[in-house]
Order: structure tokens, then C-alpha cells, then sequence
């Protein structure tokens, strides 16, 4: 019974590519656009090709929810959103030659996301499950860990007491110019001295993993005195609005995505596998509404007449459709040492104080992607690095290895027991997932390194086993 509902699903989804294809053949289009239909074509085969995407299992897990929404939302709504938009985009250069080329690079790579899903799914399972459903520790020394955390963001303080001006809370959203804001500038500002610098830069590592753990150790303790479901429910519900809600950085999607991984979190102590899906619809609600309150909110203050074009053009920005893809075939270097040296950079990058470390220049592919492309702000697509690095044909090796990070991570999230582990392993797994259709590499890998990683240190130094 399970197999056919498996397969019904399959066939079901299946469907939705391929029709979303005719109808995008129906519709006339720019000369460029005539390769869009190729998108959910692909994803539709590849839905009846790859059942394991489907499976009981996977769909009960973080990876297999997040990846089957994404690709869903890539390959089927964004380009009926095109469409719908009239194809406008505000990336415009050398679109009409590089939007074909985009348009077969990111169907190539979704193929070669879905085979790698279905080659890894079993053995790594199997592998994980047994190597860490005994990894269970029962000294946590988390009072220490609170004290060291606290006593770090206030001695970053201390030296940099502008620091606060990072975080924003929500309710300025009303504000056209929310969004605008760079963290940059407060860095620009306020680090006048090597002292205040380091103090503004820790105090950013500090508060990324404090926003994560705090909430965590409070859903912790609740589970241990064997709260009531519905009221860590509750619980979780306030620690993300205090935490999420009322402390926004330069960008809401961190917001978004910390309230995902605290609801997750929630999850795994409280509820069950077959809840999941329910918090990650409670996620992409949130998510919509926070684009109906900005569209109805600058709905004046736009030069577009189609809603649908609005909507197209963000979530092509947020959701990295084909007009990055195709802004990424404008990038270039001089030689491959030149290549090379923007995807050492871009993991560099993610390292804490990387800059004073290693001596970094300037050199950033995400300066580079917007100088080429004659704007400010846009994202560089993984695929897009990859094309850069290692040509058109081994582009996809570069979000396949996120990918790759995101399902073992996902697998941890199942078997290991240590509660900052388990929360560390959820990070990453998001992160570096939202990696192949949200974030730059260079965002993933800080996100994975400093945020992920720091939390998986933290678990290493305040749960130990016991002898």
C-alpha cells in the first residue's frame, strides 16, 4: 500500500511538471524564453525517474521536505511566475544569449541533484544509523556554556558597544528603505579602531549561534520536566519572536530561516517524524505572508504594473531562479589561477576573521557578479560559481557537494541523541540546503562554518560522555 501511494505520489507531482510545461509552450514568449518549458518537462521526469524523493522516509525528514519544496517552487511556480510576469527581470545583461544557456544549466543541474539523491539515500542511512545511534551522552555542562556565551557577547560589548545596531526588530518592515539595509555600513561607522573591529565582528559570531542555542537549551529543559506538547508549542512560538522577530540582522532571511530550524528542533524533542511537513508548512506561511505584507506595503512605491512581475522579481532574487543563473554566464577571470582563486576566497571567506588571518584582498565573485551585471545586491548562484570553476559541464559538482553535506546532516538529525549536536546538525542541514537555491557559497559556507560548526564545537566542549 505504501509503494502504490509512493507511486501515485510520484505520478501526481509528475504531472504537475508536465503540464506546467504545456502551458508555458501555449503562451508566447520572448525569443530567449523558448527553452523555459525544458524546466518543469525535466523536473516531471525526474519525478517519475527518482521515486525515493517520495518515499515514507524521505518525506519524513528534513532533507527530503525542503528539497522536494524547492525544487517544486523552482521548477514549476517560479516559471509559471515568469510567465505570468510578462518575463520581466531586473538583470538584463547579455540576457538574450546567456538565458538559453541558463536555462539548460540549471535543468542539468537539477538532474544531477536528483540521481545523486537517489544513489546516496540508502547506504548512507544505513551508514549513519550505524555509527551513531549509540552516540548518547549524559553530562551536560550547559550552565558553564551559558555563562561563557553571555559573558562573551557582553565583553564584545565592552569594546564595541555600537554593536547593537546590527539588529533591527520587525516592525519596521513598514519602512521602503527595511530591506536596504548593510551591515556593512555599521562596520564602516563604528570600527575605527582594530579593538572596536574585532569587537563588532565577534560580536556577530557570538549573537549568530546565542540566537540558535538559547531557544534550544529552554526547549531542552522543558523536555526534561516533561512539558506539555501544545505549551512548548506555545514556548517555541515566543522564543522565535523574541529571538528572530525582534532581533532582524541586514537580512530577514536569517529570521526566517532560524525560525525554521527552532521549529525543526521543536520537532525532534516534541512531536514526530510524520509532524514535520506540518512545520515546515507553518514556515512557508510565514514566508508568504512576509511577501503579501511587503507587496502591499510598497505597492505604490513600484514602477511595475503586474503584480505577477512583482512577485517573479522577488522570488527570483530570494529563490535564485534562471535571471541569476543567466547574470552568472556574464562572470569571468583572466586564467584558471584567477578562477581558483575567487573559489578559495569564497571558503575563506566563511572562516572567522578570515580577512586578518590570511591577508585577503578584495577579490570577491559576488563584487565581480555585480559589477558585470550593472546592480547591487544580487546573489550569485552556486551553479554559477560552479560554471565559473569548473566549466559548464562539472558545474553541478558544487551544489552537489552542499547537497551531499545537507543529507548527511539530515541523517545525524535522526540518530544522534546530544541535544546541541542534534541542533548543530539541523543548522547545517538547512543552511547549506538553502545553499543550492537561496545563498551565495560564500554565504553558505560562513552560515555552515560559523553558525553550524560553532554549535557542533560547543556540543564537543559541554557534552561529554561520561566514563
Amino acid at each position: 500500500m505504501v509503494q502504490l501511494n509512493v507511486q501515485k505520489t510520484n505520478i501526481a507531482v509528475a504531472l504537475l511538471g508536465f503540464i506546467t510545461s504545456i502551458i508555458l509552450i501555449s503562451e508566447d514568449c520572448p525569443s530567449y524564453y523558448v527553452l523555459l518549458p525544458l524546466i518543469p518537462f525535466v523536473y516531471g521526469g525526474l519525478n517519475l525517474v527518482c521515486g525515493v524523493v517520495w518515499k515514507k522516509a524521505a518525506v519524513a525528514s528534513i532533507f527530503g521536505i525542503m528539497f522536494n519544496g524547492m525544487m517544486f517552487l523552482r521548477a514549476v511556480v517560479m516559471p509559471l511566475l515568469l510567465m505570468l510576469g510578462d518575463y520581466e527581470t531586473v538583470l538584463r545583461v547579455n540576457i538574450d544569449s546567456n538565458m538559453p544557456k541558463a536555462i539548460l544549466l540549471f535543468s542539468y543541474e537539477m538532474i544531477c541533484e536528483y540521481l545523486l539523491y537517489e544513489y546516496i539515500y540508502k547506504d548512507i542511512r544505513d551508514e549513519f544509523y550505524d555509527k551513531y545511534s549509540v552516540d548518547v551522552s549524559n553530562e551536560y555542562r550547559y550552565g558553564f556554556m551559558v555563562v561563557f556565551l553571555i559573558a562573551g557577547l557582553i565583553g564584545c560589548l565592552i569594546l564595541a558597544p555600537s554593536a547593537v545596531t546590527f539588529y533591527r526588530t520587525i516592525f519596521g518592515i513598514t519602512d521602503y528603505e527595511y530591506t536596504g539595509f548593510d551591515s556593512h555600513s555599521v562596520f564602516t561607522q563604528y570600527a575605527t579602531s582594530l579593538i572596536a573591529k574585532f569587537g563588532l565582528v565577534t560580536f556577530r559570531y557570538f549573537a549568530g549561534v546565542c540566537r540558535l542555542v538559547f531557544p534550544a537549551l529552554i526547549l531542552y529543559r522543558m523536555k526534561k520536566r516533561n512539558a506539555n506538547r501544545i505549551v512548548a508549542f506555545v514556548v517555541t512560538i515566543i522564543l522565535i519572536f523574541v529571538f528572530d522577530l525582534l532581533l532582524v540582522d541586514d537580512t530577514i532571511a536569517t529570521s526566517i530561516v532560524n525560525a525554521l530550524i527552532t521549529l525543526v528542533y521543536y520537532n525532534r524533542l516534541f512531536s514526530s517524524p510524520k509532524q514535520l511537513n506540518r512545520y515546515f508548512v507553518y514556515a512557508a506561511l510565514g514566508v508568504a505572508s512576509y511577501f503579501e505584507l511587503r507587496l502591499s506595503l510598497t505597492a505604490s512605491m513600484s514602477h511595475y504594473t503586474n503584480m505577477f512581475t512583482r512577485i517573479s522579481n522577488i522570488t527570483q532574487a530570494y529563490f535564485l531562479g534562471t535571471r541569476n543563473i543567466a547574470a552568472g554566464f556574464n562572470l569571468y577571470a583572466d586564467s584558471i589561477f584567477g578562477a581558483m582563486k575567487y573559489m578559495i576566497y569564497e571558503l575563506l571567506r566563511g572562516i572567522p576573521y578570515a580577512s586578518t588571518i590570511f591577508g585577503l584582498d578584495n577579490t570577491s565573485v559576488s563584487t565581480l557578479f555585480n559589477s558585470v551585471n550593472n546592480c547591487t545586491g544580487q546573489i550569485v548562484p552556486v551553479i554559477s560559481s560552479g560554471n565559473l570553476y569548473f566549466s559548464f559541464l562539472f558545474a553541478p559538482l558544487y551544489p552537489m557537494l552542499f547537497l551531499l553535506i545537507s543529507y548527511k546532516n539530515s541523517v545525524k538529525v535522526d540518530v544522534i541523541e546530544k541535544p546541541l549536536s542534534v541542533l548543530g546538525s539541523i543548522t547545517i542541514c538547512v543552511y547549506t540546503l538553502m545553499g543550492i537555491s537561496m545563498y551565495s557559497a560564500e554565504a553558505t559556507w560562513a552560515f555552515t562554518i560559523t553558525v553550524g560548526l560553532a554549535i557542533k564545537l560547543l556540543s564537543f566542549l559541554f557534552e561529554r560522555k561520561s566514563s
